[in-house]
């Protein structure tokens, strides 16, 4: 069975690895997977945080802003999270976006989307004792 540090440390470097996505996202155009792969970054950080603080498995949820609320995250932590979230549906299915997830994002979106993965990270980090 891993040790709880193991799996906080699964969770960042997944976290971290999907900023990475994201950011290579950003430089080729693709904004809709941008906004995803932060949605997922901000996500699975948050589930670390949440696994080191109550030593239980993560809620089954992508609802960033409730992982941050669960969290006591401050309210800029609690907006970034909130904005990546109400990006993740449209990101994926056309019927969410009202028409093609990839024509409605632009670098503009995927600037803020960036901004707002990398505010949850810095205060997750900053809360596990890491340096981002």
């Amino acid at each position: 069975m891993p040790t709880l540090d193991e799996q906080v440390s699964w969770w960042t470097k997944q976290a971290a690895h999907d900023l990475e996505i994201a950011k290579v996202n950003r430089q080729h155009g693709f904004h809709d997977g941008c906004a995803l792969m932060c949605q997922q970054c901000a996500e699975k950080y948050l589930k670390a945080l949440y696994l080191r603080t109550h030593a239980a498995t993560p809620p089954k949820t992508h609802q960033c802003d409730r992982l941050a609320s669960l969290l006591k995250a401050p309210m800029p932590v609690t907006d970034a999270a909130r904005l990546l979230e109400s990006d993740y549906m449209e990101s994926r299915y056309p019927d969410a976006a009202l028409g093609v997830p990839y024509e409605q994002f632009t670098d503009s979106d995927s600037q803020e989307h960036v901004q707002a993965a990398e505010e949850v990270e810095r205060w997750v980090l900053q809360r596990l004792g890491q340096k981002p």
